[in-house]
C-alpha cells in the first residue's frame, strides 16, 4: 500500500500553516483506506446477524418497559427516567456488544496470516 508523505510546510498568507500530502506513484487509482491500513479481502461481513442483534435487543426493551410498568412495583418517578433515558441506552449498549463480537468472530475466523 502506498505511504503518504509530508512535502512542505510553508505559512498561508493568513498566518496558517498549509500541509500537503504527497501520495506515493504506485497508487495509480489514488483510492486508499481512511487509516492507510492493508485490506484483505475475504468472506462477507454478515450484517444481517448484527442487524438481528438490534432488532432483538429493541424488541427485548419494549418488553421490559412494559414489565416495569405494570409489575415492577417501583415508583412512577423512578420509572420515568429507566424508560426514557435507560432503556435506550441500554439498548444500545446490548446492540454494540452483539455487533463487536459478531465482528470479532468474523474477524477471527476470515483473517489469513
Amino acid at each position: 500500500m502506498s505511504e503518504s508523505t509530508i512535502s512542505d510546510e510553508a505559512p498561508s498568507d493568513d498566518g496558517e500553516l498549509v500541509v500537503s500530502l504527497d501520495a506515493a506513484a504506485d497508487n495509480e487509482s489514488g483510492a486508499s483506506t481512511l487509516v492507510g491500513r492493508e485490506e484483505i479481502p475475504g468472506a462477507p461481513y454478515p450484517q444481517w446477524i448484527e442487524r438481528l442483534g438490534l432488532i432483538a435487543a429493541i424488541i427485548a426493551a419494549v418488553f421490559l418497559c412494559k414489565w416495569l410498568w405494570a409489575d415492577s412495583g417501583l415508583d412512577t418517578n423512578l420509572l420515568w427516567p429507566i424508560s426514557v433515558c435507560g432503556l435506550p441506552i441500554a439498548t444500545l449498549l446490548v446492540a454494540e456488544i452483539f455487533g463487536r463480537t459478531v465482528t470479532q468472530i468474523h474477524n477471527t475466523r476470515n483473517i489469513k496470516k
